[in-house]
Formats: C-alpha cells, structure tokens, sequence
C-alpha cells in the first residue's frame, strides 16, 4: 500500500499529472495506491478559519495512513511526499511512531520559510508581474504562492518546520531524491535506514513555471523500482464514495447542503455539483490545458459548491487525458490541449445534462479550456457562453505552418492534403497574422473570435468575453474591439469584461475571487 503526499498550493500544475503517473506506475507493479487532496486543497474543500495549518496536515496524513492500513491490515504503508509535501511528512513521521513502513522524501526543501520563498517568487514568475495586474500583498508574514494565499499565521507554522531526517529512530527506511550536488542532503552522518539518491532531471520538473516544467519520468521509475515488489494481500472490501454532502452553505440565511457525485460519461470521468433546491439552470466548466481539473486554488470546484444553492447544477467533467481521464500513462509527452476529441467528450457531458435535467447548460472556459467552449457552443445550442482569456495563441507566423500540418487534430477540419491546395501556407508568407486567422476562422479551422462568435451568437446564444490586462492586449492586437462593435451591430449579444484584477492563470487570489464573482452574476442574472 503506498500513499501519495502532494505538495500543497499546487506550485507546480504539472506534478497533478506527474503523480497521477507515478499512481499508475505502481498499480501496475501490484500496489495498491491512495492519492488524497490536503486540507483546503483539490476537492477536500475549504478548511475552518482559525485552524492549526500544520496540526490539520498531519491529522489528514493520519487518517490517510489509517485508513490505508485499513483496507490491508497485513500490507506494510510505505509514503511518498513531493516538496512541501515531503517536508510535512517527514515532520508528521517523527511524531507518529509507526505511522508508515518507508518515506519516500521527494526534493524536501530545507525548510517551511525557503519553500514559501521560493514558491512565492514562482508566484511572481507566474503572473507575470510586469503587466498592469492589480496585486493586493498578502498580510504581514504571508505569503502568496500559485493558487494559494498563506495568511501570517499560516505562514509562521509552515516556517517552524525543518528538514531533518537524520534522526536516530531507525523503525522507518527512508530514501531521499534530491537533485546533482544537493549537498546539503547528502552530508553529515546518516543513520543506516536513511539512504540519499542523486536523480537528474529534477531541475526541470521543480524549478520550472507549470507551462514549462516537465514529468521526470526518470524519477518516476526510481520511485517504481525502489519499492519492494507488492505481495499479494487481499483486500478488504472497498468502493469509492460516489456521492455525499460536502459542504453547506447559507443562501437568505437558510443553510443548504452542497452534494457532489461521481459520474461517468462515454468513459470520462466527472463530478456533478447540486444542492436540495430545484434545478433551474445546468453549466459546464473547463479548465486551462495545463491546469488541474479543480483550477488553480480549487477555482471550479469552489465555482460548482457557490452555484449550487442556487439552482445550478453544474458538470466539472475531466476531458481525454486530462483529470482522471487517463489516456497518456505510458506516453512520455505531454497530453494535447487542442484535440478534436476533447470537442466530442464535452458534447457527450452536454447532453447527459440535457437528458438528466432537460436544459442545455451554460458553458465557461479558462484560456484553452474556452477554446473547447466556444467550439462545442458551434455543435449545441447553450444559454450563455463565458469566456475567460481567451486569445488565438499562435499569433506567430513561424509557428503556424507546423500547426497547420497537424490540422487533422482539429475538429472540422480537412486533411494536410486540403490544406495544402487551400493556398493557406501562400497566405501565411503573404498576410498579417490577424488575416490568415480570419480566413482559416471563416473556414471553421481555426479560433480567431470574430467569426467563431459570430456563428455561436447567431444561434442567440449570450457571450461574455472576460479578460485580464495582458489578454485585453492580445485581444485588441487582433482587432477585436473592432469585431465586438461590428457583431453587436449585427445584433449579437456579446458583453467584454476587462478586469485588471485577473492574471492569465488566475494564480492570483484576487483575481480568482474576482473571476468567481463575475461568473456567478453572469449566469445567475441571465435569462435561461
């Protein structure tokens, strides 16, 4: 049995996916593997305000561990933490004597204060601090990192904890992965149980943005092969939890409870988000490409549990290779965001709402997430269609002839050998970026926003363009204020919101909070 420790504030998007991996890896080897969200994190909802941050992460990591133990009394439990996640277990694993059989420590930093540090200036990098972004500091003490904001007291507990697995009790093996010339793990005098492993690579997954970090899957099959090989122990009697009351939440003073169940849609997975109250209208929401399928700080799930009391239902489905959607364990690549397949799955979530609940849903997108919206609002008639940073992102014309050739990814689309007698590559050597995306767009091969949201609009579908400072830029560069007048002339109901709270990612707290609010009154305030 081995349980699977995230660092927390998901600093690095990519490890969502570099553990769901390695989970898979293992089960593969014959264990059997438990991956749990941190208090406040993924789909573990918000913690209570005023709680003990650390006492909170290690009574999860004790009840993971009991219940691990639980499901095969006689299994050792063996730990792997990622970064902070690391550092919180080895600190958890000192005070519980035999909590776990091994630790695996997986690049723990030297201690609570340089990892907020660090992840704090990733925030920075992330956000791209050099646009017009309003940013509201954290408190005196706090910290703000990639989807999270660390109060003082929060900030002051993490700070408190320090790598130091060099201790006698020799009852737990441990390994620690650290990167080349770490040799601040490797010195010192180690007890025998305590073993440090060089891994190469580790550069890129850590000390990356999420848009460029890579999967060490060098470090993966380490982590695969260091384990003792499973021994077969049956298995108690186990089935997920497919629906249950996660939280409450007062609506006119009245408290409602918020109930989320697990679905399966054609194969894909999702999470559909209702309450006790009627439901009036249905939505969809669908992340960036590179993000967790929570969003950056829980961003959807929080979106599903504030809509809910209201009426909304709303379907947070995991698209091909994405979320638990898995397609991609054994392909050393990153998973595609712009597949045709990705249109096809969110067709199939559209009208399993509309067969559950008789209405069609509002859809909402982030970035590429909205690219998969728009073009599903060109298949299926939708209320409202809200999209948040959505910019043609090759806007560069080295970029495009090789993004055409993969034109057949595409939903809609012809063959390379279409394009090719089109006259397409003539128009990229001759053309303005914003032309060729105008004719490659009115020729449904491509998401340039005037003729995409001229045809979704004529269907009478409301649109909402939100946009952060850097996007408004993109978004004027390609003539879209221009486009906005000329659709709204046609009589095409189109609303852009610019709000220079928003960052790309909505890394920003402020900028989530913000988004939330918008959205919300969007599609509360619509006409079904």
């Amino acid at each position: 049995m081995v349980v699977i420790a995230n660092s927390l504030a998901r600093e690095h998007v990519v490890a969502t996916r570099t553990l769901q991996i390695l989970a898979f890896a293992l089960a593969d080897a014959g264990h059997a593997v438990v991956r749990f969200g941190w208090p406040g994190e993924a789909g573990s909802g918000d913690r209570e305000p005023g709680g003990k941050l650390v006492q909170e992460l290690f009574a999860a990591l004790d009840a993971v561990a009991d219940f691990a133990h639980g499901l095969s009394p006689d299994a050792p439990v063996d730990i792997v933490g990622l970064r902070l996640g690391a550092l919180v277990t080895e600190a958890w694993t000192r005070s519980r004597a035999g909590g776990v059989d091994r630790q695996i420590l997986w690049d723990p930093p030297a201690s609570g204060r340089q990892w907020l540090r660090g992840a704090s200036t990733m925030y920075r990098l992330t956000t791209e601090s050099t646009d017009p972004l309003k940013v509201i500091d954290p408190p005196a003490g706090g910290f703000q990192t990639p989807g999270r904001l660390f109060g003082a007291a929060e900030a002051g507990e993490l700070a408190e904890l320090r790598y130091a697995p060099l201790y006698p009790d020799t009852s737990v093996r441990t390994q620690v992965l650290v990167r080349p010339g770490a040799r601040r793990a490797g010195s010192g005098m180690r007890p025998a149980n305590v073993e440090v492993i060089e891994v190469s690579g580790q550069e890129n997954f850590i000390d990356q943005s999420p848009a460029l970090a890579q999967t060490p899957w060098a470090t993966i099959e380490l982590i695969r092969d260091s384990l003792d090989r499973a021994v077969s122990h049956p298995l108690a009697d186990f089935l997920p939890v497919d629906e249950a009351v996660v939280a409450h939440l007062d609506v006119d003073g009245v408290s409602r409870p918020v109930t989320e169940a697990i679905v399966e849609i054609d194969g894909k997975y999702g999470v559909l988000t209702t309450s006790n109250v009627p439901v009036e209208r249905t939505a969809m929401t669908f992340p960036g490409g590179l993000e967790p399928d929570d969003g950056p700080g829980g961003l959807w799930m929080t979106l599903a549990r504030q809509l809910a009391p209201s009426g909304v239902a709303t379907l947070r489905l995991d698209l091909t290779s994405h979320g638990e959607s898995v397609t991609y364990v054994t392909v050393k690549e990153p998973p595609e965001g712009h597949l045709a397949s990705h249109i096809d799955d969110a067709e199939a979530g559209f009208d399993w709402l509309v067969q559950r609940f008789g209405r069609g849903p509002c859809l909402v997108g982030l970035c590429v997430g909205a690219w998969v919206a728009a073009h599903l609002a060109q298949r299926r008639r939708t209320p409202l269609l809200v999209l948040v940073n959505q910019v043609v992102w090759f806007n560069n014309l080295t970029s495009l002839p090789a993004w055409i050739s993969r034109q057949e990814n595409v939903a809609d689309s012809g063959t390379p050998k279409e394009l090719e007698a089109s006259g397409v590559k003539q128009l990229l050597k001759e053309r303005a970026p914003y032309m060729v995306w105008l004719v490659l767009a009115r020729r449904n091969k491509a998401n340039a926003p005037e003729p995409l949201l001229r045809r979704v609009g004529a269907c009478g579908t409301r649109i909402r363009v939100l946009l952060s400072g850097r996007d408004e830029r993109s978004w004027l560069g390609q003539r879209g204020a221009c486009a906005e007048r000329r659709m709204r002339r046609a009589g095409i109901d189109l609303e852009v919101v610019v709000d220079p709270w928003l960052d790309h990612s909505l890394f920003n707290e402020a900028g989530r909070q913000s988004a939330l609010r918008r959205i919300i009154r969007m599609i509360l305030q619509g006409p079904e």
